[in-house]
């Protein structure tokens, strides 16, 4: 539970990497209480936050993004399975809730994952997506992860993410929204 503060000293020579290597962001999430690395916690039961901890982490994310962007770097914020910010309605009332220069990274695999869609929330929050991963699903894996209620762990060593192409995402509508919308992350 790191201040702003704390959390940028922490992050400083990292940011400073990227900075020199000219990255177009900084991907940051929140995983107090993850349970994405733990090989036994089932995935319905991660970490919830109250309406407290909601305004907290609301309040610290636009602090830390600020920071971050006076040092030329956007903070783009990676919603991820286990954590608190994992569903396309944690992802929604994130974005509804912080400052325009707090980012996001679109993860299709994750968004799926967490029974969302990708291009709903692409073009509900377009000009805040400033970068993408295009991770693939399994859907026998994605099922069977589901009804099993397995461990986040267990579904990616189970092979639920795959490459584009091999799983259940039809990425053509995406991409084109992408295109359509000049996306150049």
């Amino acid at each position: 539970k790191n201040t702003p503060q704390e959390e940028m000293e922490l992050m400083t020579e990292q940011l400073d990497l990227f900075i020199k290597c000219g990255a177009p962001c900084m991907v940051f999430a929140e995983v107090t209480g993850s349970i994405q690395s733990d090989p036994k916690t089932p995935l319905s039961k991660r970490p919830i936050l109250n309406n407290e901890d909601w305004k907290l982490l609301i309040k610290r994310i636009n602090e830390i993004s600020k920071m971050m962007m006076d040092r030329g770097m956007p903070l783009a914020y990676h919603h991820h399975m286990g954590t608190v910010i994992e569903s396309q309605r944690d992802t929604e009332r994130l974005l509804e809730n912080t400052k325009d220069q707090v980012k996001l990274i679109l993860d299709t695999g994750h968004m799926l994952f967490a029974g969302g869609n990708s291009i709903e929330v692409a073009k509900n929050f377009k000009e805040r997506v400033i970068h993408v991963h295009c991770k693939d699903m399994r859907k026998n894996i994605l099922n069977k992860s589901l009804e099993k209620d397995l461990s986040f762990r267990q579904a990616f060593l189970e092979g639920a993410f795959t490459v584009q192409g091999d799983g259940c995402i039809d990425y053509v509508p995406f991409l084109k929204f992408l295109k359509k919308n000049q996306y150049n992350g």
